[in-house]
């Protein structure tokens, strides 16, 4: 699958800055720590998945040196803040490249992952979040722990229908079209597939407060029973928010991205009754899961959620293939290919040949301020 052309052309006016530094991957990384890149948005409205995944990635390699690390040598993190556009994701993947990094825990949002894949091709990239089905299937250095979004947003569109839903407007931030717009198309195929109908798809920019506005308007103003809404966890409260104050009362689906406690802490009682559909459940069923919660909110003081617990798995899966390579960069790819199963803080990961991630999926909704499983 080819990457769009516009990131290919923009990535080639950066290429003969970033190659160099990309390059240096692929060297044995000398004898000391093995450091461990984490790119992902640390500052602004998605860094409820940024500073998250972060957080769980140190305790990841915490627990991991606490056991004698990677054949007696210590990882060591080393963070960027990969910012909302194409140039910030390409430096903050420089800074780390030209830091000698094993490889990246990265990045946190579909956008920002495509935008680097054309230049930072020997980059090993673990990701925690990215789950656009642009990604699925390629034979390339990239790697995750969380199902892609196809899956799951075609079940979300089906179970709209399943509960009588007719009609439906549908939502998206062309900030992170990547993940928002695959999203909303695989919604849609799901929904119409069982006999719905999408009457308007309306594209919103939360970098432009005027968009969402204007956006969340035109949602209410639809006629639509029921919205779709493929958006961060405060763009998603915010929409809501103001499609309720227009009158808009009906079913609410949203993407896997907002599930984060930052939806229910900025939307109130506007995001009661929506429905998600995620590859991992919101109540902690197994030791490890209830172990990490635990062990986080101890550390840094919240309840961790989606990003925290892919993050901390990621990291894992870096160790399995470090392993392999004794703590050396090279051959970390293949290493990393010939996994196919990882024990996550959830339950069992199963991964395929192009290093992407199957699991079950759940349904869950908002009811009385908290996340309560419905599938």
């Amino acid at each position: 699958m080819p990457y769009p052309r516009g990131r290919t052309l923009f990535a080639l006016t950066l290429g003969a800055a970033c190659l160099l530094m990309a390059a240096a991957l692929y060297l044995a990384t000398p004898p000391g720590d093995i450091l461990v890149g984490f790119s992902g948005p640390l500052e602004g409205k998605f860094s409820d998945l940024g500073v998250e995944g972060r957080n769980a990635a140190q305790l990841a390699i915490e627990d991991i040196n606490a056991a004698g690390g990677i054949d007696g040598r210590r990882l060591r993190l080393v963070t960027a803040h990969d910012g909302y556009t194409q140039k910030d994701a390409m430096e903050a993947d420089s800074h780390l490249a030209g830091q000698r990094v094993a490889a990246v825990i990265g990045h946190m949002t579909s956008s920002q992952q495509l935008a680097v894949m054309a230049v930072h091709r020997s980059v090993v990239y673990v990701s925690p979040t990215v789950s656009t089905y642009q990604l699925t299937g390629m034979d390339d250095n990239f790697f995750r722990v969380i199902a892609d979004n196809d899956a799951t947003a075609r079940d979300l569109g089906l179970f709209a229908a399943s509960r009588g839903v007719q009609t439906a407007v549908a939502l998206l931030d062309t900030v992170n079209e990547d993940f928002s717009r695959t999203f909303i198309n695989a919604a849609a195929r799901g929904f119409t597939s069982a006999g719905g109908t999408v009457v308007n798809i309306i594209p919103f920019s939360s970098s432009v407060p005027s968009s969402l506005l204007d956006a969340a308007a035109s949602a209410a103003d639809s006629g639509a029973q029921a919205v779709f809404v493929a958006a961060s966890a405060r763009d998603t409260a915010f929409v809501l928010a103001q499609m309720a104050q227009n009158g808009f009362s009906g079913p609410k689906f949203s993407s896997t991205w907002a599930l984060t406690p930052a939806l229910i802490a900025q939307g109130g009682t506007a995001v009661e009754d929506t429905f998600f559909c995620h590859p991992y459940p919101t109540l902690a069923e197994l030791p490890a899961h209830r172990n990490f919660i635990s062990r986080f909110s101890e550390r840094f003081g919240w309840e961790p959620s989606f990003p925290g617990l892919f993050a901390y798995t990621a990291v894992r899966l870096l160790q399995r293939g470090l392993e392999k390579t004794q703590g050396r960069t090279a051959g970390l790819r293949e290493a990393l290919k010939s996994i196919r199963q990882l024990d996550g803080l959830c339950g069992p990961i199963t991964l395929d040949a192009y290093g992407d991630a199957h699991m079950p999926f759940f349904i869950s909704t908002v009811r009385n301020g908290a996340f309560e499983p419905v599938r």
